[in-house]
């Protein structure tokens, strides 16, 4: 069961509204498996952004948020074109603009090699 479950990636998305950037760490995305680890990047005044990333803690009732102002390993459990949830070593369920992210990379080979179907 594992196995049909790291199979199946994620559909692409595009929302008229995106930046390239957005659109960018999509496409990334939809070439990934569910549940594979990537580095995400956010965005952070650190390192000269205007904004810094937050994250909704998606495991309790309130509107929790969470700043995202460096670097991290994630799981990726479920993107639906706009907003990825992701699962760290601290959060069991965080939710992540994609508009705060800089970019995304997938650890290891994690990425599927989709043919034409």
């Amino acid at each position: 069961m594992t196995n049909e479950y790291q199979k199946e990636t994620f559909s692409e998305y595009y929302i008229p509204s995106q930046s390239p950037l957005e659109k960018m760490i999509g496409a990334k995305i939809s070439r990934m498996f569910k549940g594979a680890s990537a580095w995400l990047i956010p965005l952070s005044c650190k390192y000269g952004d205007d904004v810094t990333a937050v994250a909704i803690n998606c495991t309790t009732y309130s509107t929790s948020l969470i700043e995202l102002s460096e670097p991290f390993k994630a799981f990726i459990e479920d993107f639906d074109g706009q907003f990825l949830k992701i699962r760290t070593d601290h959060y069991y369920c965080l939710k992540v603009d994609l508009g705060d992210l800089k970019d995304i990379f997938p650890c290891s080979n994690e990425i599927s090699r989709k043919t034409g179907s």
